[in-house]
């Protein structure tokens, strides 16, 4: 055998391989369709022809460049896009490479196009030409970038195994064994001898393919996760005297990338060193060290890690990596004393002040503060977060990192408003790209709701102390604070307003502000005589208070104190007070600050229950929203000691009890559970602390029993006992309260009383609904069918008036689709055929169909057994009969029992007996199979009389059985599935129409489907 004919076994070989290894990879093996009639030339590579030189340069160059080499500039182009999109994140360890499988799988159209580009340049040239193994090779690598690694190491593998060094012969030598040795030879050898001749270096000819097949193989090995396997090539060729030198950093390439996927970072660091040389560019290569010196900071090795980050700084072009290498280097420099963290952020700060790094202040001042958190200096950490924030982009990501960690220290420092006020700064969409954040919402909740209750807390308080104070002193306070608000704001002093203040200029004579009056002089005009301006800015000043230098600053004033008065006015509901919510809509005076402060004892009730209800709050969400367990024992504990009587004391004691025993305080605990046993001995809360098991069965108990109360409620309704169920709902709302079923209940009610016209009770079901259950599914139907409700009137007089012609029943009815964009395209329309359907209250079709099947089955079959499990079948004026000889079957059975009868005679002789029971075993199996096949043929024979027939392949309707089920919803279920069809299902010509079977038996009969598996699905 030839090696050209080896060589074209392997690709038909590879080719069906390539077809069954891979998932999605579809290789077809007949020829293009421009070369279907022709012999390609790697179908005349193995005639026995030589392949003359002359051949061999035109073979050459027409594979290399009308296929390798644009095949070749391809893949770099994928791999350069998939560049391009990879965003670096010098914060964090680098991945191994500088992009993502992900991002050149996406660029399946181009990869493909390689493939086939590749698979051409193999098939219609001389396989004998010395860019084929390359063809394969490209192929293989482009397979791995498709993610589509079982493809690849096939590829990978056939290119071991086809381009094996041969004998003259065309036999493979045998490579990695004792043979080897024995012939004098060396057993480590599995690699290609890569020695060219000097012309072929002249000319550039490409080196075997199969040693670079072998390292592409590792990769893919180490993509599918089996390091096994990688690592057994690995130091197979690390072992091989022959290896290519060429081809050694790319092997530690592969060995550092072993180590990195596992997380060895001291043997990935070393083996990454020993592989620059096979990077890219100067600048992947200086990434490369930036990934050395992070490996040698986490393992601690600090010298290292700075001689790398250095390396960096004068390897790189990129104006980040350089700052992010600087930065790391002096976090590296720990010589010098105890104080080499104080050194290296002296030497930040003073990186920050150069103009050259201006636009990197924000990266630089966070790295200062991180080196601020590792000596534990919060304060200094905050001073430089905050520099950060000042100094990045709005939308920067290096500022919202920087509000993320003021936020949590706030938050480990239990500062909850800081924490708040920081987390709102965040911009959570680009933050969500560069790290987890998914806990933050909850948290953010959490605070808001902690933050709210402290305002209504602390403003209640300030309120009550001035409502304590004497009158005098707190009429002068609230005048004092007035003046000073409204200055604040921007207003008028009240007392000018009303034109009893000092300042009251109207009988004042107005100066002439450009001196033209009789005894004018330059001296008189206003902006040169400095006692006018002087006086002039004085009573501006006490007219208007202090004012920005800018321009309409009357307007700027009055929208500002406008969108104030209104903000607060639309978040008056969001755990606000109703007294902050006066203060806000009512002008700024005496009068309005006054009646604010609890004075009476309704206002001072109406503030203590707001302090009550913002402590019980406070303590819950610590204790569920932040598991701040210490800080919901103070909330608690503040609450039983201000209101003693509070209703909410049986589960503010349960929640103490709990939070103790979280933090492990037995002692606090068990006061707590006497105490509560002691006020509340049959309280459901002391239930549930005494035995939590007992309460949840008793809870679970009591849902059971709901349900299947309002169960039988909903039932009533929908069979049309609006009486009957109403009083069984009054029942179990007394016993179970709002839960459970109680929307779709009421929803239910409000459709009853809309029918007996009573709108009034039926809005007020309606908004109950709304007020109760807001944000649900039923508050948002029931807000639809109020605002309906709300125009009845408007609705019924166009009804009323609108003149409606009624259709016949054998018109087809087209019923047009809703006003969709669909229309325009589709052009489809609904079209109802009364053939498919069963006639309304009509029961004639079901009377004959009942009346065939009685007639058949009182007929009297006799059919005719010519011989044992035989039937014979006559058709006689066109209805089929079965006729079965009874004389035979009598025959059968008396045959049986002569059987039976020699069998007990003949006892002792067992062969005979057993030859006896043969034959009776025969016969019963003929009474059996005659039997299953009359029974079958009769079920066959009444399906074939019966009204009804399987057929799936014609068209089929749906029908729903509705029982005991008011005309109300039987008209409505029809109308909902209409409305579902033409508006889902607009394709289909589907009609939903309601039938009868009796009085309390309704069907909806859905038609139009094609076949039983349409009206299936």
């Amino acid at each position: 055998m030839t090696y050209s004919k080896i060589l074209l076994s392997g690709i038909l070989s590879f080719l069906y391989l390539t077809t069954i290894g891979q998932v999605g990879v579809d290789y077809d093996l007949k020829k293009p369709k421009k070369w279907e009639n022709r012999t390609l030339a790697s179908e005349t590579a193995n005639n026995g022809k030589k392949f003359r030189k002359f051949r061999h340069f035109v073979q050459n160059n027409i594979t290399h460049y009308n296929y390798y080499y644009n095949s070749n500039e391809k893949v770099k182009l994928i791999i350069a896009r998939a560049k391009l999109s990879f965003k670096e994140d010098y914060s964090r360890l680098l991945p191994f490479y500088n992009y993502t499988l992900d991002a050149t799988a996406a660029q399946k159209k181009d990869l493909d196009s390689v493939i086939y580009k590749c698979t051409m340049g193999i098939l219609i040239h001389d396989t004998r030409n010395d860019w084929t193994d390359n063809l394969y090779l490209l192929m293989g690598e482009t397979y791995y970038l498709k993610k589509q690694y079982d493809s690849a190491a096939i590829t990978f593998q056939f290119i071991n195994w086809a381009f094996a060094p041969k004998e003259s012969d065309g036999y493979a030598i045998p490579i990695g064994s004792n043979y080897n040795a024995d012939a004098g030879g060396n057993n480590s050898i599995v690699s290609t001898a890569e020695k060219q001749k000097p012309l072929e270096k002249f000319f550039q000819l490409p080196p075997p393919s199969r040693n670079d097949a072998l390292l592409w193989k590792i990769r893919t090995e180490l993509a599918k996760d089996d390091y096994i396997g990688a690592a057994s090539l690995i130091e197979v060729l690390a072992r091989d005297p022959q290896f290519p030198p060429r081809l050694q950093p790319n092997l530690q390439e592969e060995r550092a990338l072993y180590f990195y996927k596992q997380n060895v970072y001291d043997s990935a660091a070393y083996f990454l060193e020993r592989a620059l040389p096979a990077a890219g560019t100067r600048e992947e290569g200086a990434r490369w060290e930036y990934l050395i010196a992070q490996l040698y900071e986490r393992l601690g090795q600090s010298y290292e890690a700075k001689t790398f980050y250095e390396r960096v700084i004068a390897h790189t072009y990129d104006p980040i990596l350089e700052i992010y290498a600087r930065l790391n280097a002096i976090r590296q420099n720990k010589e010098g004393g105890a104080d080499y963290i104080q050194r290296n952020i002296d030497a930040l700060v003073k990186m920050a002040h150069k103009d050259r790094f201006e636009s990197y202040r924000d990266i630089i001042y966070y790295t200062a503060a991180q080196m601020e958190l590792e000596r534990h200096n919060i304060p200094g950490a905050i001073t430089f977060l905050n520099l950060c924030t000042k100094n990045s982009a709005r939308n920067g990501t290096q500022r919202d990192k920087a509000f993320l960690q003021l936020g949590n220290l706030s938050f480990e420092a239990k500062d909850y408003r800081m924490a708040k006020s920081m987390y709102d700064s965040i911009n959570m969409i680009s933050l969500t790209r560069e790290q987890d954040v998914s806990w933050l919402p909850d948290r953010k909740a959490a605070l808001t709701i902690i933050v709210t209750q402290m305002q209504i807390m602390y403003r209640q308080d300030s309120l009550q102390r001035i409502a304590a104070l004497s009158p005098p002193i707190r009429d002068a306070f609230l005048k004092k604070l007035a003046r000073y608000l409204r200055k604040q704001q921007g207003l008028r002093d009240q007392e000018e307003e009303n034109g009893t203040g000092s300042n009251n200029t109207n009988n004042k004579q107005i100066p002439d502000l450009f001196g033209t009056g009789a005894n004018a002089s330059a001296a008189d005009w206003y902006f040169n005589n400095q006692n006018l301006k002087t006086r002039g800015y004085s009573d501006f000043k006490s007219n208007w208070g202090n004012r920005p230098n800018v321009d309409n600053w009357q307007v700027s004033s009055i929208m500002k104190s406008n969108l104030a008065a209104t903000n607060v006015k639309n978040n008056a509901g969001f755990g606000t007070d109703a007294q902050a919510k006066g203060a806000s809509s009512s002008g700024i005076d005496y009068k309005s600050l006054l009646a604010n402060v609890p004075t009476t004892p309704e206002k001072l009730k109406k503030s203590n229950d707001s302090i009550e209800k913002a402590l019980f709050l406070l303590g819950k969400t610590y204790q569920e929203g932040i598991a701040d367990y210490a800080y919901a024992i103070n909330a608690y504990d503040s609450l039983l000691s201000k209101f003693p009587a509070t209703l909410q004391k049986e589960e503010a004691l349960l929640n103490m009890y709990y939070c103790y025993k979280k933090l492990g305080d037995e002692a606090n605990a068990a006061r707590i559970l006497e105490l509560l046993k002691q006020k509340f001995p049959k309280g459901s809360f002391t239930a549930k602390a005494v035995n939590p098991d007992s309460a949840n069965e008793a809870k679970t108990r009591q849902k059971v029993n709901a349900t299947h109360q309002y169960e039988k409620i909903y039932n009533a309704f929908i069979e049309g006992n609006f009486d009957s169920a109403i009083a069984m709902k009054k029942v179990a709302d007394s016993l179970y309260g709002d839960k459970y079923w109680t929307p779709q209940l009421l929803y239910i009610e409000s459709v009853y009383f809309i029918r007996t016209h009573q709108d009034p009770q039926a809005k007020m079901v309606l908004s109950q609904i709304i007020g109760k259950f807001p944000h649900t599914p039923m508050a948002d139907k029931a807000t639809t069918l109020l605002d309906v409700l709300n125009r009845r009137r408007q609705i019924e007089d166009y009804l009323t008036h609108l003149q409606v012609k009624k259709a016949a029943d054998d018109d087809s009815i087209t019923i047009s689709n809703f006003p969709t964009a669909r229309d325009s395209l589709k052009g489809t329309r609904l079209v109802r055929n009364d053939s498919n359907m069963l006639k309304q209250d009509d029961t004639s079709s079901w009377a004959k169909a009942k009346a065939r099947e009685q007639a058949l089955a009182k007929t009297t079959t006799k059919p005719t057994v010519t011989l044992p499990g035989m039937i014979k079948v006559d058709s006689t004026n066109g209805a089929n009969t079965i006729k079965m000889d009874d004389f035979q079957l009598a025959a059968l059975h008396r045959y049986q029992d002569s059987l039976q009868t020699a069998m007990a005679k003949s006892s002792a002789d067992s062969a005979q007996k057993a030859i006896l029971k043969q034959r009776a075993d025969s016969v019963q199996a003929a009474l059996k199979k005659l039997q299953a096949d009359t029974a079958q043929l009769a079920a066959k024979l009444r399906t074939m009389n019966s009204a009804f027939a399987l057929t799936p392949d014609k068209p089929h309707s749906v029908l729903i059985v509705m029982n005991k089920v008011d005309p109300v919803y039987v008209s409505e279920a029809k109308n909902a599935f209409n409305g579902y069809n033409q508006e889902n299902l607009y394709s289909q010509s589907l009609t939903a129409d309601n039938a009868s079977i009796s009085d309390s038996v309704k069907l909806l009969v859905i038609s139009g489907f094609a076949t039983d598996a349409d009206a299936l699905t």
